[in-house]
């Protein structure tokens, strides 16, 4: 059944045209396949049948099934309809490399031979090549486009094994892998603040032939997912959703940041022409720091306390760009937090144009912190470590020890297990 399917994907137009030398390869890496499941449909419109090929000893053939048939049916709603009628799921080796590999209608992932029920990193593998079947055609910007994926298989990962995708610690050499239950890579969906954006399933190897282009760290691809995250957190995920949806069924081979600028202006009267111009940039420079905090009792208001905060742009590029007028909204993207010791708080936004702004207030409480950016909205601002500055020693986190006593454990199981090899 693989080899049917191998040389249906051979025939089909992707990024690049697949080789008979690595599809061989990747049929080669089943050994022993047995066609585990067959026949599975999405429910989704049209109906897409799922065939998943396993080794005979692998036990994973139903649970590949079932987050293949969640993905599509989640990827449906957000693009359109997947462009094929099969597809093909192969679990290659623990050790492959070609794990997470996407071509049009066959998609590869893996897990390790002794993998607990909380690992998921065959899940993550597999959501990441998932999501690559739906921007496989030949692309005018390919780093926009791999860039795309890169975006959009994050947060899939995110929306489909939210709660139970905890970290995962190899061991013996990536033979075995050990779940850290106190490390959750995707909170619930519902809480507020920023996810993890880079995944090792997404990311790696990025420099794979079935990617569009390069995801190499810092390179155009990572630079553009990183623009779509931060996009997400300034307009939200429903214009970011439908203006990605609206991209996907365009017949325009032009798939870039002009087009998806274009769709946002036409569809929610937003121009953002200013946001891709600064995070597209290849010298892109922005870092805004506070350089000032301080807070002393007035001299003339007794009970009173002055506060002066200032905010520095460190870097050339302002992030709200010069187009949109200073009273526009979309202007004022850079938000500033002072909190006080009453455990009161003032929000600011600057739109981040002026070398430095300056806030002051008068308070019956001091400043206790002033930070740019609390929730991690800007996420394309280069140096983080200068964005907050404190008067009051922070309270004392409990997460570093209960984290570092969790290592201990696994490192004690660790050395009695290989305690019990050598014995």
């Amino acid at each position: 059944m693989l080899a049917a399917c191998v040389t249906s994907v051979g025939a089909a137009t992707g990024f690049q045209d697949l080789a008979d030398d690595a599809v061989a390869e990747l049929h080669a890496l089943v050994r022993d396949p047995q066609r585990s499941v067959a026949g599975i449909t999405t429910g989704t419109t049209p109906p897409v049948e799922i065939v998943v090929n396993v080794a005979r000893e692998s036990s994973a053939a139903e649970r590949l099934g079932t987050i293949t048939v969640a993905a599509l049916r989640l990827l449906d709603q957000w693009f359109g309809p997947y462009p094929a009628t099969r597809l093909t799921v192969v679990e290659v080796p623990w050790s492959s490399a070609h794990a997470g590999a996407s071509y049009p209608g066959l998609v590869a992932t893996r897990q390790r031979w002794l993998a607990p029920v909380r690992d998921v990193t065959a899940e993550r593998f597999l959501i990441a090549a998932l999501t690559r079947q739906y921007w496989q055609r030949r692309p005018s910007d390919p780093s926009f486009v791999e860039g795309v994926v890169l975006y959009s298989a994050a947060r899939a990962i995110h929306e489909l094994l939210g709660g139970r995708n905890f970290a995962t610690q190899p061991a013996f050499g990536g033979f075995v892998s050990y779940p850290i239950r106190s490390l959750q890579l995707s909170p619930n969906m519902l809480q507020l603040g920023p996810r993890l954006r880079d995944f090792e399933e997404v990311n790696h190897p990025w420099a794979a032939p079935w990617r569009a282009a390069s995801a190499e760290p810092g390179g155009v691809a990572e630079r553009v997912a990183l623009a779509l995250h931060t996009l997400e957190r300034l307009v939200g995920w429903p214009v970011v959703q439908q203006a990605l949806a609206e991209l996907w069924r365009s017949e325009d081979a032009a798939i870039g940041a002009d087009a998806l600028e274009r769709i946002i202006h036409v569809q929610y009267g937003i121009d953002l022409s200013w946001f891709f111009r600064v995070a597209l940039a290849p010298d892109t420079d922005i870092d805004y720091a506070i350089e000032q905090l301080s807070t002393t009792r007035s001299a003339e208001q007794p009970g009173v306390y002055e506060t002066v905060v200032t905010a520095r742009r460190v870097g050339s590029m302002p992030v709200g760009g010069t187009s949109p007028s200073r009273d526009q909204p979309s202007a004022k993207t850079v938000p500033l937090s002072v909190k006080f010791a009453d455990g009161s708080e003032a929000l600011e936004y600057w739109d981040g144009r002026a070398a430095s702004v300056q806030f002051a207030y008068d308070s019956r409480s001091p400043a206790v912190s002033a930070s740019i950016d609390p929730m991690l909205v800007l996420l394309l601002d280069d140096n983080r470590e200068n964005n907050s500055k404190r008067l009051a020693a922070p309270a004392t986190d409990p997460t570093g020890a209960r984290l570092a006593l969790h290592w201990f454990i696994w490192l004690q199981d660790l050395m009695l297990s290989s305690m019990s090899l050598v014995s």
